[in-house]
Order: structure tokens, then C-alpha cells, then sequence
């Protein structure tokens, strides 16, 4: 019965150690008991005195070792310094110094040192003196320090470092308390399925009702006028006027119709106070608004039943069209530009704007943003001619290592205009071709942060130019101008990123059961493009066999798009 005692005493202090560790768990992070008084009461021992308590036992598992206010005045010591370390770092890790993650760390310290002080004391003979805890210990703790016995000089020193590390932690609290200035502001936050901050939606539908639960919380000192307002890629969808005293909780279910079709697309919700015009709160989520081919009923109820009919369309005939002048404003030709006489040149030169060199091998394109086009090549000597129609037209000019050069003209019937174009290199930089290799070869092995000023980014989604649907799986080959190549391939949700040597890249971008794609970008730093690909075209030929059997007939191919 005796060794039953001895033992239970044994892990008394442990059990004690386990039971507050739980309730400070409990009254600490999980509501309702986070919002009661007792968090205080059950947090102050985790905080200063189970962590340090424990290591004292495990550092001395003997009953002789320490006297009882040596381990108590020691456990209060060792816990805020255990604590101090341990907030910070928490810290300088992702989860910070929060409640969540303290009371996390510090109990999974305190069982780590709880197994240590089991096994200290199991490895000591029973019928030696090792430390167990029983409420006994108590009462004579506290006849200890009502006896008239003279205690030690370290009892003394350290009963007096105790009553002062606690009037100085009580005065620098009492000091803040009375000398800190309550923070004014205003909690915002959205909540997913369940209300909870997680499982939030990925996908809304086009034209379809969703929703989302939004949470205002006033603690201004004053009254508040709020503006919410959603937004999709841009695009506002939803505004509602908030008015909250101070201490005042809003929480409801904000609903809002996407009305246009986008992928990884920035659902916002803004926050404005008191009518200003700058969002005082935001909060976003990234969605895909897509179109639900399951409730095809809803979008059409939004699509046009009937076209219009319109007479003459293509205005080859004078005819149900009025043509007037409006100073210069207003331009039109007919869609058939092949009917227009092509009695206007354009000619001049394409020189370097660093060096006044004239570049061979440009590639001049005039258009008139109607449909009419017409591109030339300039010749070893920098010239080129184009033969164009009498309208307003704008001009580019491409060529490997230089950026696009753009200006606008008019010309007139059988006029000829000289019109000069001047191209900037496109490296930034003085490297050779060999030193840019070097590089390239080493991308894979620079962290994302730290690539070198001539290394750029080409990111993007490949979408089915029909559905607006991602494409997985597709086959992504840049090719920069100075001969480096990358390949990848789309994720599942059809993004790609590839990181090359800055410059003109044309990307080619591949999949199966659609037809190629080439897109020519200019990327410097971050460029973002999403390639479309059309679904390639198919050639059926239908064979027609009559019930007489000396009938039979081919079709002629027919093509079928999909």
C-alpha cells in the first residue's frame, strides 16, 4: 500500500503538469471558453511556471537536491526565459508570435520535458530519495516559510530575485496599461464554407448567384460609415452601405452574379470608411468565373434570340448606308479593300537609335485597323516600299534584337510619303552571346528571387479558344532570338512558367486535337501571355450505300470544325 502511495506521488506532479497544459489549451483556443476571464488564469502557468518546473525536475530528479523554494523560484525563472526564446523564434517563422502557435510550442516543450523527468526518475532506485509531489508538500512549504528557522543565503537571494522580478513585471505592465494607446481600426474578413477562415470556393459561374460571408468589426472609438463593394477582375458586382457604432459586429452572407468569363481572376472585396475614395480595408480570393454547360438555361437567358438582320453588311453597295464627314473624326471604306485602288506608297528607312546604322531585315507592317494589311521587308540597305490604299494607317517595324517601333499616318491618293523608323536594341545589357549561354544553362539552378537582370519570366495560361477552358497538358516551347530554348508543359489547370534570357521570344505552344499556335512577345522582367488554341479542323468523307446493291455513292469531303 505504502509503494502504491509512493508511486502515485511519484507521478502526481506530472499528471497536474498534463491537466493544466489541457485547460490552457482549452481557455486559451477554443471558443467559447477563449472569451471567459479564466484564459488569464489558466494561460499564466503555461506561461510561467510549468515549462521551467518541468526542466528543473528532469535536471534534478532527487528529492535532496533542490529545496522546494529553490524549485519554485527556479521554475518561475527558467519558464519566462523559455518563454522569451521561444516567442522569438516563433517569431521569425510563418506562423508568428500568435496565441495559436505559443500555446502550441510551449506544451509541446513542456511533454518533451515531462518524457525527460519520467525517465530521470525511473532510472533511480526506489529506495533511494527521488522527488515525488503529494499535498502534503504543501502545507509544510508553507509552515517552511511561517517557521522562525533562519533560511540559507540562497533561499534568501533567491526569495528576494523572486518578490522582484514580479514588482518589476507588475510595474511595466501597470506602466503600459496606463501609458498605451488602444489601437483604432477596423477588422474585414471573409469566410469560407462552414465559417470558417479555410474551404474557400475556387469557381464561380457565369450569371449564376454566389455568395460569401463577409465580417465587419468597428473598433474605431467612434462610429463608422462603411461602403463594401465586390469586385471581379475589375469588374464591380455588388455595393452595400454599412453604418456600425463603435464595438459593433457586422457578419452576413454577401451574394454577387459574375458577368463576364475569366480564369485566375482576382475576386476583391474592398472596404471604404467614411466616404472616402481610397479602400481604407481589402480582402481577395483568386477564382475561375466559368460558364456551368449543366445550367445552359441561365446564360441564355441572357443571349440575344433572334439576330438582327442587317441589309447590306458588307456596304458593297451604296445602298441603306449613309456616308457623311464629320472634320476628320469619322473615317469608313468598304470591307472589300480589294476594290480600293492601291495608288499611295510609303517608303523610307529603318536605322539602329543607338548607333544611326540602318538594319537590314526589318519587318515593316502598315494597318488600318479595318482589315487592311500590307508588310514588306527592308533590303541590305535599310530601305523598304510598301504599296498601300489612301487611308489613316499605323506602322510597326520588328527586328531580332530590337524593340517594336510604332507611329501613325495618313496618306493620301497617289501620294507618296517617306516615313523613317528608328528601332531601340533590346538588350539592356553588354554581354556576349557565350557569357548569355552561361546563363541560360544555370537558370534551373538560381533561386526564384535572386535571377540575374538578364533572366525574364514568361508565364501564362493556354486556353481553348472556344470554351475559354484551360488546357492541361499542352506542350509549351519558347524560343528566344538569340537561339535559347525552354520547354515545359501546362499544368492541370493550364498555367505554364518558363524563365529565359530577356528578349523577343516566340512561343509555340502544342496540344493534340487542336492546331498550332505561334505568339511573338517582347518580355523584360515579368511578361504574362495566354495563348489560344483553336481546335484543328477534320475532313470527313461520308460514303452513302443504297438497299440496292448496285447503287452506291461517295460524298465529296466536307470539312466538320470542332
Amino acid at each position: 500500500m505504502i509503494a502504491m502511495k509512493n508511486k502515485e506521488a511519484l507521478f502526481l506532479d506530472l499528471m497536474l503538469v498534463l491537466l493544466f497544459a489541457f485547460l490552457a489549451y482549452l481557455f486559451v483556443l477554443v471558443p467559447p471558453f477563449n472569451q471567459t476571464p479564466l484564459r488569464i488564469v489558466f494561460a499564466l502557468p503555461l506561461l510561467l511556471f510549468l515549462p521551467g518546473y518541468m526542466l528543473i525536475a528532469a535536471m534534478f530528479p532527487r528529492k535532496d537536491e533542490l529545496s522546494v523554494i529553490e524549485r519554485f523560484t527556479l521554475s518561475i525563472g527558467l519558464s519566462i526565459a523559455i518563454f522569451v526564446f521561444d516567442g522569438f523564434a516563433i517569431s521569425v517563422t510563418p506562423w508568428l508570435f500568435r496565441p495559436a502557435p505559443i500555446v502550441y510550442s510551449l506544451t509541446l516543450i513542456t511533454m518533451i520535458l515531462m518524457v525527460l523527468t519520467l525517465f530521470a526518475r525511473l532510472r533511480i532506485p526506489e529506495e533511494e530519495d527521488r522527488f515525488s509531489f503529494h499535498f502534503s508538500a504543501v502545507s509544510k512549504f508553507f509552515e517552511s516559510l511561517q517557521s522562525k528557522e533562519k533560511p540559507s543565503d540562497i533561499e534568501r537571494a533567491l526569495a528576494i530575485a523572486l518578490v522582484g522580478s514580479i514588482i518589476i513585471a507588475s510595474g511595466m505592465l501597470i506602466y503600459a496599461k496606463v501609458t498605451f494607446d488602444e489601437e483604432k481600426f477596423t477588422a474585414f474578413y471573409i469566410l469560407g464554407e462552414g465559417g470558417k477562415a479555410e474551404n474557400y470556393s475556387k469557381e464561380v459561374y457565369l450569371f449564376e448567384p454566389s455568395s460569401i460571408i463577409v465580417g465587419i468589426e468597428n473598433y474605431e472609438h467612434a462610429p463608422a460609415n462603411y461602403t463594401l463593394q465586390v469586385n471581379l477582375g475589375g469588374y464591380p458586382l455588388h455595393e452595400q452601405h454599412i453604418m456600425l457604432a463603435d464595438g459593433e459586429k457586422w457578419k452576413d452572407n454577401v451574394s454577387f452574379t459574375p458577368k463576364h468569363v475569366a480564369n485566375h481572376v482576382k475576386l476583391e472585396f474592398l472596404l471604404y470608411k467614411d466616404g472616402s475614395t481610397n479602400p481604407y480595408r481589402s480582402v481577395h480570393l483568386w477564382v475561375d468565373s466559368l460558364i456551368d454547360y449543366d445550367n445552359l438555361a441561365t446564360v441564355m437567358k441572357y443571349a440575344l434570340s433572334d439576330l438582327p438582320i442587317i441589309k447590306n453588311p458588307d456596304m458593297e453597295q451604296e445602298l441603306n448606308w449613309t456616308f457623311t464627314e464629320n472634320a476628320g473624326y469619322f473615317r469608313g471604306h468598304f470591307t472589300k479593300f480589294y476594290l480600293l485602288e492601291e495608288n499611295a506608297t510609303v517608303c523610307g528607312y529603318v536605322t539602329d537609335n543607338v548607333t544611326n546604322e540602318r538594319i537590314a531585315n526589318v519587318r515593316v507592317r502598315v494597318d488600318n485597323r479595318y482589315g487592311y494589311e500590307k508588310y514588306n521587308t527592308t533590303d541590305e540597305n535599310g530601305s523598304y516600299i510598301l504599296e498601300t490604299i489612301a487611308d489613316h494607317f499605323w506602322m510597326e517595324s520588328t527586328a531580332t534584337r530590337y524593340k517594336r517601333a510604332e507611329t501613325e499616318f495618313d496618306i493620301a491618293d497617289g501620294e507618296t510619303l517617306v516615313v523613317n523608323m528608328t528601332n531601340d536594341p533590346i538588350m539592356a545589357f553588354n554581354m556576349t552571346i557565350e557569357e548569355l549561354s552561361i546563363i541560360n544553362e544555370t537558370i534551373e539552378t538560381i533561386p526564384p528571387g535572386e535571377l540575374p537582370k538578364e533572366v525574364s519570366t514568361v508565364k501564362g495560361y493556354v486556353l481553348d479558344d472556344v470554351t475559354g477552358v484551360p488546357i492541361a497538358n499542352a506542350s509549351v516551347k519558347v524560343r528566344n532570338e538569340y537561339g535559347f530554348v525552354k520547354q515545359t508543359t501546362t499544368d492541370e489547370y493550364g498555367y505554364f512558367e518558363v524563365d529565359i534570357i530577356s528578349g523577343r521570344a516566340y512561343i509555340e505552344v502544342r496540344k493534340g486535337g487542336y492546331a498550332l499556335n505561334t505568339t511573338t512577345v517582347v518580355i523584360a522582367s515579368v511578361h504574362t501571355v495566354n495563348p489560344a488554341l483553336s481546335p484543328a479542323k477534320s475532313i470527313v468523307n461520308p460514303f452513302f450505300q443504297s438497299s440496292n446493291a448496285d447503287f452506291a455513292y461517295r460524298a465529296e469531303p466536307c470539312k466538320i470544325y470542332r
